[in-house]
């Protein structure tokens, strides 16, 4: 089993979401993130800079760039005997909500701090823009772990109106890294950009980005394209599977409920619909999961073919000031 790096000394948990909102059926409500501090002394050693709506950049320039995350790492694991993949349930949510219809979005701003000072956190955007016009490297197999095989990527879902899920996950990743940075974290992305002439990384390099920098804590950023009637966000974490996630299932089940809960804190709607049907699922399936020898979790932040989770997944100060200081807050409960 191998131990999770601890916590800087005196470090203290300073990103926070405070939700105001109308409720009753059929009320529009109003969204809004604000930032709090674990401890008054916390508060106080704090500064607090707005950031724009406007978010990052992303471009779809051409590039001969080659993807961040074909690092290898000289681990070796040793194939589970049993090829079948398992889905098991998980515990119950600590923290559930009401949902609320918010019509408007108020970002949080920028926390300065030191609570993550010498930590590490990959942030793995899902998918690339690229993908379909690589559909002979994308769809060829790779070892998935656990003894399956799988395409080494897809192109992602969309929205109806054809919002790729690869951009929603760019955006967000690159606001999460900028909040994180903000925290004294050092953050690697497994894809430096959203850019049509790029295309992976597989889902076994992605899931090998966090052990070649030895990280903390790593997020799959992800959207859902379920039924139309679906809604709400999950939160995947690792089975436990011996010789493959058995060293991290634990680790990796803390920082899915904190991640779970700094986004039912931000007023997001656990799904109903997928695994426990309260916000989790368990998987023994999935790549990027299986061959991280980090704590990580995947995120499937909304239904992408649901038109209400679409407005607010394609809403971009939605992606800067709310799945981004989301993620940052639950990343932060973690370590802290």
């Amino acid at each position: 089993m191998r131990s999770v790096r601890g916590v800087v000394p005196g470090a203290v948990a300073v990103v926070g979401l405070a939700l105001t909102a109308a409720c009753g059926a059929g009320s529009a409500g109003t969204l809004s993130a604000g930032a709090a501090s674990s401890a008054p002394a916390a508060a106080a050693s704090t500064t607090a800079t707005t950031a724009t709506t406007a978010g990052p950049s992303v471009t779809a320039a051409p590039s001969a760039t080659t993807p961040a995350a074909t690092a290898t790492q000289s681990a070796t694991r040793t194939p589970s005997a049993s090829a079948t993949a398992l889905r098991t349930s998980s515990d119950p949510a600590r923290r559930t909500t009401r949902w609320n219809e918010p019509t408007t979005f108020r970002a949080l701003p920028v926390v300065s701090g030191r609570a993550l000072a010498g930590m590490v956190v990959v942030l793995d955007p899902g998918h690339q823009i690229g993908n379909s016009r690589h559909l002979a490297k994308v769809n060829r197999l790779v070892n998935a772990g656990n003894g399956i095989r799988k395409a080494c990527n897809t192109t992602g879902t969309q929205t109806n109106g054809g919002y790729p899920e690869s951009k929603v996950a760019m955006r967000i990743a690159l606001a999460a890294k900028k909040r994180l940075e903000a925290q004294g974290a050092k953050v690697v992305l497994t894809r430096p950009r959203e850019d049509v002439a790029l295309w992976g990384p597989c889902i076994d390099a992605r899931g090998r980005v966090g052990n070649g920098v030895d990280a903390d804590a790593v997020v799959s950023i992800h959207a859902d394209g379920a039924p139309a009637t679906a809604r709400g966000f999950h939160v995947i974490r690792p089975a436990s599977v011996k010789g493959w996630t058995d060293d991290i299932a634990k680790p990796s089940k803390r920082l899915a409920i904190a991640v779970h809960d700094a986004l039912v804190d931000a007023g997001q709607r656990p799904a109903t619909y997928i695994g426990s049907h309260d916000g989790y699922d368990v998987r023994s399936d999935l790549g990027t999961l299986n061959w991280s020898d980090q704590p990580i979790v995947m995120i499937e932040l909304g239904n992408m073919r649901s038109a209400r989770d679409a407005a607010m997944l394609t809403d971009p100060k939605w992606q800067d000031g709310v799945a981004a200081a989301a993620i940052t807050a639950g990343v932060v409960d973690f370590l802290a």
